[in-house]
């Protein structure tokens, strides 16, 4: 399914605001100017990494607290189309990317900045913002982690303008190099359905909780002489249900 773009039209616009300005507009976020705006149903217009953080976080909009769909970031409103800003790169022709699920994503163009910006300064690692969560680019492992969780990782690269690539930050582009299926949504990011997702993992640990306090009863009723029992299915049921999360938190692995 295409992302809705909305075509905005100056003589519409009362104050005679040119498109260039309309552009420039501000994140009321991260107080920059919004790359790929998105509006949300309430009309609030944030970037999408933005939103996406937000999303991900409580699922309401960051100004009025209105609910966010959780389709929503399946099919962004973006005020304006991708391709446009996907254009950007370095003098010598080269491009910022990073790994996704069967191929390669650009970061958008303000990140892409600064990490090139840092890379061509020699350090040896560079810190990002992305979706509210801080992330660090080695460049001589040429990963990038999550700061406050180092198990969150992906390769990175710095190659041709020319490289395949599904899209750019997690939107994807319209006749993108990349072959893919004609039935994939046009928009994919490397953590799908990041809500629907939440919820469903939140179902299958009550699930296995309630899976679990049945065997133990029934181990209990069996056992009905030994006085530590109570303690010991406590223990042996917190230990399975944090086996049950980890499991489901490594297969929930994502994205920025």
């Amino acid at each position: 399914m295409a992302e809705e773009v909305i075509v905005l039209d100056s003589s519409d616009d009362s104050n005679g605001t040119t498109e260039k300005n309309d552009k420039d507009m501000e994140c009321p976020i991260c107080l920059q100017f919004c790359i790929h705006p998105c509006k949300l149903p309430c009309g609030h217009i944030f970037c999408f990494l933005c939103v996406k953080g937000v999303a991900y976080k409580n699922r309401r909009c960051a100004l009025c607290r209105r609910d966010i769909p959780a389709e929503y970031l399946e099919n962004p409103n973006l005020v304006y189309g991708v391709q446009e800003t996907t254009s950007a790169i370095t003098e010598d022709g080269y491009q910022w990317f990073y790994e996704g699920r069967n191929g390669w994503w650009l970061y958008d163009e303000r990140t892409s900045q600064e990490i090139e910006d840092a890379y061509k300064n020699g350090s040896k690692f560079c810190t990002i913002l992305v979706a509210g969560y801080v992330y660090v680019v080695d460049f001589e492992s040429m990963l990038q982690q999550r700061q406050n969780d180092p198990s969150r990782k992906r390769q990175v690269k710095r190659d041709l303008s020319t490289t395949p690539k599904k899209g750019v930050a997690g939107l994807r582009i319209d006749g993108s190099t990349e072959s893919s299926s004609s039935t994939l949504p046009n928009y994919q990011s490397d953590t799908p359905n990041l809500m629907p997702t939440i919820a469903a993992t939140d179902a299958a640990i009550q699930i296995a909780s309630n899976i679990i306090d049945s065997t133990l009863a029934h181990a209990e009723n069996n056992d009905t002489d030994d006085s530590d029992s109570g303690s010991t299915s406590s223990t042996i049921r917190r230990e399975l249900l944090n086996e049950v999360e980890e499991t489901l938190n490594i297969s929930n692995t994502s994205s920025i």
